[in-house]
């Protein structure tokens, strides 16, 4: 296969793959810091979660008793 049918030398196609992975790889470094984000996010938002669900639970527990 050639590619100077295209008009670009081979080599020239060649560093531009190599452009494209090095930029896939930035991407995919990106993705994966904000999947880490994400999930601290989440489980943030759990530990928030769970301790509000405690202080309803523990209000009605109060009322109940009052």
């Amino acid at each position: 296969m050639t590619y100077e049918c295209y008009g670009v030398p081979a080599a020239q196609l060649r560093q531009s793959l190599r452009w494209l992975d090095e930029q896939l790889i930035d991407v995919d470094y990106a993705i994966s810091r904000h999947d880490t984000k994400l999930s601290e996010l989440k489980n943030e938002r759990d530990r928030i979660q769970a301790r509000k669900d405690e202080i309803e639970a523990e209000l009605k527990r109060k009322e109940s008793i009052e």
